[in-house]
């Protein structure tokens, strides 16, 4: 025999094991089974929004991964038109050094010319002002009244 409370008036009774069996399989059969639909419903729902969330926060996640390489790339272009003027700067420096290189020799070069015309007209200056020699002595030759005989 079992004892049972009665929910309503809070009075005990006594009811034998198919009673009670009885009694146990009404409230169980429709108050469990609605009990039991609306906790799968509800677990259900549960299970929806952790996959909701799941997904929500892998896209997060691939959406900052994304804009993390988008950065970096970013970052890499703008390094590397920095260091093209660089890149420039040093192409343009070897080619006026070169430049100047070749500058230097041309100045040298008519350095040297002009100098050796200098020296060629004074030696040849030397030689016309100076009596006996050159010029000055065809011209004493002539002077003096020596003809040339042909």
């Amino acid at each position: 025999m079992q004892e049972i409370n009665c929910p309503h008036c809070g009075k005990a009774f006594k009811i034998d094991e198919s009673g009670y069996a009885d009694i146990v399989k009404q409230v169980r059969g429709t108050e469990f089974d609605q009990t039991l639909h609306v906790l799968l419903a509800l677990a259900e729902k549960v299970k929806q929004s952790a996959v909701d969330l799941a997904m929500a926060n892998q896209l997060e996640q691939a959406k900052h991964e994304h804009e993390a390489a988008v950065h970096l790339a970013k970052a890499k272009s703008l390094n590397e038109l920095q260091k093209a003027p660089d890149t420039i700067t040093e192409a343009v420096r070897a080619v006026e050094k070169e430049r100047d290189h070749f500058k230097g020799g041309l100045e040298r070069a008519e350095l040297e010319v002009e100098l050796a015309q200098k020296a060629l007209k004074d030696k040849y200056e030397t030689q016309i002002n100076h009596p006996g020699t050159g010029a000055c002595r065809v011209l004493g030759f002539i002077n003096q009244g020596v003809g040339l005989r042909v």
